[in-house]
């Protein structure tokens, strides 16, 4: 039986409804902002044992970022196609994730919807197994993505993205370097402005959970235990694992010592 509509928008009042504006973009932006200043200055002044869940209400709101970036390479955030670019390159700035770069790779992906070897968005393939899925949602893949454009774009050479043509080649390169220097330009303004002292506290404490976490972690893989070896799809995946997680709690444990260490370095440079 066909399911019944109760109301259907007519024409005109669908394209009322969708058509974009400035002034609601603009106010959309402002509240995106101020959750982001006031998450941000949350997770500056908070007391140890409150730090990491400010920083997941922060993350959640600046990953959200990634809806203006969309929205405004379609052009729809704002009526004013230059507002679209602008609030949209810096918008995909915190994330490293280029405006111009990703205009062409999101492009790509409607034009090859699904199609094996021209859709972007399959590379890498969808997690099959339950360490891909890890990975996936850690944020690896998306991290080595992002800095593997930045350096491809500092040697200025993208022929490895064959969905950004060649004469667009020029402009994205100049706004993947223009980006970076902006993020580390914002990165040392945050810790001049808002202290450094404040900012190596945290990241002692953050690193020395991490690597904590992940040495507890080692322990717990070495147990061998039968459960493990059924949800990581064998044992070679245990050890794998075992390795690598050993691997990061040494290099946190290093950062949670270096944290400890500068603050010799931030009394000599800045007193």
């Amino acid at each position: 039986m066909a399911a019944s509509v109760s109301h259907l928008l007519p024409g005109a009042e669908l394209k009322r409804l969708s058509a974009p504006s400035d002034a609601r973009g603009a106010a959309r932006l402002a509240l995106h902002l101020f959750l982001l200043f006031a998450l941000g200055w949350t997770t500056l002044a908070a007391p140890p044992a409150l730090l990491v869940p400010a920083m997941l209400a922060l993350g959640l709101v600046q990953a959200a970022l990634f809806a203006p970036v969309h929205e405004t390479m379609h052009l729809t955030a704002f009526a004013s196609r230059r507002l679209n670019q602008v609030v949209g390159w810096l918008a995909g700035c915190p994330g490293l994730l280029n405006w111009h770069f990703y205009a062409a790779f999101h492009l790509a992906h409607h034009r090859h919807t699904q199609i094996p070897a021209e859709d972007p968005e399959l590379t890498p393939p969808a997690p099959g197994t339950l360490k891909d899925y890890v990975r996936r949602v850690s944020g690896v893949n998306y991290w080595r993505f992002r800095l593997k454009n930045i350096v491809d774009a500092w040697r200025g050479d993208l022929t490895a993205y064959p969905y950004i043509a060649a004469k667009d080649r020029a402009r994205v390169i100049a706004s993947i370097r223009w980006m970076t220097v902006l993020v580390l330009a914002l990165a040392i303004g945050s810790g001049v402005a808002l202290g450094w002292w404040q900012l190596r506290q945290h990241a002692m404490y953050l690193s020395g959970l991490w690597s904590i976490s992940l040495m507890a972690l080692v322990m717990l893989l070495a147990l061998r235990l039968p459960l493990l070896d059924r949800v990581m799809g064998g044992m070679d995946q245990v050890y794998r694992l075992h390795k690598w997680t050993g691997i990061a709690a040494a290099l946190t444990a290093i950062a949670h010592w270096g944290a400890k260490e500068s603050s010799g370095w931030i009394k000599a440079l800045w007193g």
